[in-house]
């Protein structure tokens, strides 16, 4: 994801964590690291349903709405994900490196400013996502390949995302978290570990999290809600539309990719839910 991560080895290990901590902005200094306890979001301090995991800088309070108590203050949030032409959000698809790098330029409003010293071989100007992965490179989010390549079709994989949003945070991988039954010797097992004391994953159940896997789109929508403590987006005063064809009201991932997707929609945090108030397609901000 950050380096070439096709080499599992324990250099590579070495070198992924370094990196994480290199990148970490000062306030989050390993001397400063605050306990997760104070990291996990009041609604995410235990796992929940669904096959994948996880919202922050894409959303903000805009106080309380008349009709409301005093206490209870709307937030307006952002659409981070799209989905494709035919009216499908493809939840099963495979999450690729160029998506990866669009969700977090929009999550950490990045701004493309000029293109890179050495711009990628695979990632010509005409890409789709050539201003997004410019963007997330030069802010040291994303990196490429020693040969020059960005790989931006091919999948990340579970592992790789765990890092990439834990990064986007500004977390660093605390040793002595428990992790799941396939991750204790991986590259990522410290940030796999640290990323499901937080609740960002759950797993794939017989406590095994496939860390090399291909990510899914939906898995993603809903890693990255959590992480920005987002959704689930839940009816409140206006229902939740299906936006996608694909991805029904009753399918586990329906109120995280609708959080994820779309269209800015104006809501409440109500326990482990968020309700909302009203779609706000006038304040969607454009990428």
């Amino acid at each position: 994801m950050f380096r070439s991560m096709k080499t599992v080895s324990s250099t590579l290990a070495c070198a992924t964590l370094l990196v994480c901590t290199m990148l970490l902005p000062a306030s989050v200094s390993q001397a400063q690291t605050p306990s997760l306890q104070n990291l996990i979001p009041p609604q995410f301090t235990q796992e929940s349903g669904g096959s994948g995991e996880v919202g922050g800088d894409v959303g903000g309070s805009i106080g309380p709405l008349p009709g409301h108590l005093p206490g209870e203050e709307s937030e307006i949030h952002q659409p981070f994900m799209v989905g494709f032409p035919d009216g499908k959000f493809y939840p099963e698809r495979s999450f690729s490196r160029a998506e990866a790098a669009t969700v977090v330029a929009k999550v950490k409003k990045l701004k493309y400013d000029a293109p890179l010293e050495k711009p990628y071989q695979d990632v010509s100007s005409n890409h789709w996502a050539y201003r997004y992965i410019t963007s997330v490179t030069k802010a040291g989010y994303m990196k490429g390949y020693p040969d020059g390549t960005f790989h931006p079709d091919e999948p990340i994989s579970r592992a790789e995302l765990v890092a990439l949003v834990l990064e986007v945070r500004g977390i660093e991988p605390m040793p002595g978290q428990t992790g799941f039954s396939d991750t204790g010797h991986h590259w990522a097992a410290d940030m796999i570990a640290t990323a499901r004391s937080l609740g960002f994953v759950s797993g794939m159940g017989d406590n095994k999290f496939m860390p090399d896997d291909a990510t899914e789109r939906q898995v993603a929508a809903r890693m990255f809600c959590v992480a920005f403590q987002r959704g689930p987006l839940a009816d409140g005063e206006v229902p939740v539309k299906q936006h996608f064809s694909d991805v029904k009201k009753d399918h586990w991932s329906f109120p995280w990719v609708e959080e994820a997707a779309v269209e800015a929609h104006e809501s409440i945090r109500t326990g482990t839910e968020e309700c909302l108030v009203k779609y706000r397609p006038e304040l969607t901000e454009r990428y």
